[in-house]
């Protein structure tokens, strides 16, 4: 299920690793048991960060598309951020595990 960014939070630990801490205080991910902050180490979670200062916590693409002008092609572009960040993990010797899980459904 995906994280809701709202309640992430991105860090460096002492040696620069990126890590997340994910507050759960509802049920809206069944693969938490429990509430209050989960730490979740950087290969459990795709991170594909946005436009931003720091490298870790960008802004929301939603946000920075509405104000643009002429933009086309959006699904393309977010493929190929995809493609990019598995092509980078792999190239880092990192597992991905793809898996179909039922969540998209397409009507016909």
């Amino acid at each position: 299920y995906p994280l809701l960014p709202n309640r992430m939070d991105v860090e460096r630990d002492e040696k620069g690793r990126l890590y997340y801490v994910y507050s759960r205080d509802t049920d809206e991910n069944p693969n938490f048991r429990g509430s209050g902050d989960f730490i979740l180490k950087e290969d459990e979670v795709l991170h594909i960060p946005g436009l931003g200062f720091d490298g870790l916590v960008g802004y929301s693409p939603i946000a920075m598309a509405k104000n643009a002008v002429g933009m086309t092609n959006t699904n393309v572009q977010i493929k190929d951020m995809i493609i990019d960040k598995i092509k980078a993990l792999t190239a880092e010797g990192k597992k991905v595990d793809p898996k179909v899980d039922g969540r998209v459904k397409i009507d016909k």
